[in-house]
């Protein structure tokens, strides 16, 4: 690597298995990386990130300075993230379990100097506007439970039927808030919602993490910060999400991204109409 700034997405691809990613050297000290996007492009504005949680199909993008690494530095993106079955990670979302050392994924050798870096993270990325409460207070509400029964994952008691929607169709335009929850069990649900972006407006009754000062969270997901597709149900957690269904009226389906529960009936259709 060059001793200069550069700019990684990260996409979770595994089946189950959820990441909690650090940048560390040879001792295990490890170092922050400024997070610009996520899955549903840049934030609003950069975060320095001390490490970040990536469950399935979640994608993030940071940027590394190296310039701050002598040449000859030897650094890794390490896992640290516990985590022995399927279930998920040990902890909840708020607080994993981390192990140290963890698992190193990726090495990077700085090994070439650079006279000059011109390159810069903008104070400002994509600013825009969180949802209004007025638009929250007439928003259509519908709720999604995420659960388990006679051995097959379900979403509000049912298994999978793409022949129908599970609720009233949507309506181009109009605000929808998603209420989703984990049923409990212990187990973990990335919730993958396909065709818009939403805004995460509550995680389990709080406004969630969104970079200030004093925050607490491993996610970047707060409306007016982050727009997101993916959202993680840790442990019992509840998780409500703003929708506008702006193009492409039809039928979409939304789906936990642990594969096995979505191969095991954990997906649903919804209609959008204009």
């Amino acid at each position: 690597m060059k001793q200069r700034k550069y700019r990684f997405r990260f996409i979770n691809g595994s089946n189950a298995r959820i990441y909690q990613l650090f940048l560390t050297d040879e001792s295990g000290k490890s170092y922050p990386m400024t997070q610009i996007a996520t899955e549903g492009g840049l934030l609003s504005h950069p975060v320095p990130w001390p490490s970040f949680m990536l469950a399935m199909a979640e994608r993030i993008e940071v940027v590394i300075d190296f310039s701050q690494f002598s040449l000859g530095t030897t650094l890794y993106i390490e896992n640290r993230l516990a985590q022995d079955n399927g279930r998920g990670p040990g902890g909840d979302f708020d607080h994993p379990d981390l192990v140290t050392p963890g698992t190193r994924l990726l090495q990077f050798k700085v090994n070439e100097a650079v006279r000059d870096d011109p390159s810069r993270v903008p104070d400002q990325l994509r600013p825009f506007t969180p949802i209004s409460a007025k638009e929250l207070a007439h928003a259509v509400v519908k709720s999604f439970e995420f659960d388990r029964s006679d051995g097959a994952w379900t979403i509000n008691g049912q298994l999978v039927d793409l022949t129908r929607p599970l609720v009233a169709p949507s309506r181009e335009g109009v605000g929808e808030i998603w209420r989703l929850k984990n049923g409990g069990g212990g187990w973990w649900h990335p919730i993958h919602v396909h065709l818009e972006f939403g805004r995460v407006i509550t995680r389990n009754g709080r406004t969630p993490f969104g970079g200030g000062s004093g925050d607490h969270g491993q996610s970047l997901e707060q409306d007016g910060v982050a727009k997101k597709d993916t959202f993680l149900l840790g442990p019992d957690d509840e998780v409500e999400v703003f929708f506008r269904f702006r193009d492409y009226p039809g039928p979409f389906v939304f789906h936990c991204h642990n594969i096995e529960h979505e191969d095991m009936a954990m997906m649903a259709r919804f209609d959008v109409t204009s």
